[in-house]
C-alpha cells in the first residue's frame, strides 16, 4: 500500500488551468499575486506572458543547438518565481526533474523509498519544471539570458526521461560550474546570437524596469515545487 499524498500529484485539464504568478508594479512597490487553477487573471491578454516568452526561447534553443535536439519543450513547464533579494548575483534559473536516475519514478534515501510526483496537463506527462528568477533573469545581458536557458536545458538527460544529465562523480556541471557555463555562452553565441528571431526580439534587450513599465503586469506559470512522497514498496 503506497503512502503517497494525493495532493502531491497534479493533473491539470489544460495549460490554462496551471496556476499563474502575476507581478504588477504600483509606484515603488512590486505586488505579487498567485492565481490558482481555473482562476487566471482576466487581463491576461494585456499582460506579458513570461512563460510563453521563455518557452519560445527554449524552442529556438532546441531547434538550433545540436546538444538540445532531443528535448521536447511541450513536456516542460516554464515557470517564474521571484527573487527575495534585489541583487544582481544569485540563482538566475533552475531545472527541476520529475523523475530520478534513468527515468525511475523512485528515489532511495537512507533506506526509505520516495516517489516522484506525477504531473500531467491533459494527457501530456510533464517531465521537467524550468523556473527563471525575476527580476534577476530579465536584468541580464541578452547573451547571458540565452546562455542561461541553454545551460538549464543542457541539464536535461539525453534520454529525455525526466532525469538530469549526469557526469558520474563530477556532478551535474562536469566538475566545474564556471567552465560548464562558459561552454553554454559559447554555444549561445555560436548557434543563436545571429538568428533573426533573436536579434529582432525586443525583450532580450529590455531590463525589468522597462518591461514592467510597458505592460500592466507580467504573468507566468507558478505550479509550486514538486515534492518527493514517502512510499512503501509492495511486499514480495
Amino acid at each position: 500500500m503506497s503512502g503517497q499524498k494525493a495532493s502531491e500529484d497534479r493533473n491539470w485539464p489544460t495549460w490554462a488551468d496551471v496556476p499563474l504568478l502575476a507581478i504588477r508594479q504600483t509606484g515603488v512597490r512590486t505586488q505579487h499575486q498567485l492565481f490558482r487553477s481555473g482562476k487566471q487573471p482576466k487581463i491576461l491578454k494585456e499582460s506579458f506572458d513570461y512563460s510563453a516568452w521563455v518557452r519560445s526561447l527554449a524552442l529556438i534553443c532546441c531547434t538550433h543547438v545540436p546538444a538540445l535536439y532531443h528535448i521536447d519543450p511541450t513536456r516542460i513547464i516554464f515557470g517564474i518565481t521571484r527573487t527575495r533579494q534585489r541583487t544582481a548575483h544569485g540563482i538566475m534559473a533552475r531545472l527541476i526533474p520529475l523523475r530520478g536516475e534513468e527515468g525511475s519514478p523512485y528515489l532511495w534515501k537512507k533506506e526509505q523509498r520516495y516517489r516522484y510526483p506525477t504531473w500531467e496537463i491533459g494527457k501530456v506527462r510533464i517531465l521537467y519544471l524550468l523556473e527563471v528568477y525575476l527580476p534577476r533573469f530579465q536584468n541580464m545581458p541578452a547573451l547571458q539570458q540565452l546562455a542561461t536557458v541553454v545551460h538549464e536545458l543542457y541539464h536535461v538527460g539525453p534520454a529525455f526521461d525526466g532525469d538530469f544529465r549526469r557526469f558520474g562523480k563530477k556532478g551535474h556541471h562536469a566538475g566545474n560550474v564556471d567552465s560548464f557555463h562558459q561552454t553554454m555562452v559559447q554555444w549561445a553565441h555560436q548557434y543563436l546570437n545571429d538568428l533573426p528571431e533573436i536579434s529582432n526580439d525586443p525583450h532580450l534587450n529590455q531590463d525589468w524596469k522597462a518591461l514592467i513599465k510597458e505592460f500592466p503586469q507580467v504573468v507566468g506559470y507558478h505550479p509550486g515545487q514538486p515534492r518527493l512522497v514517502p512510499d512503501t514498496p509492495p511486499l514480495e
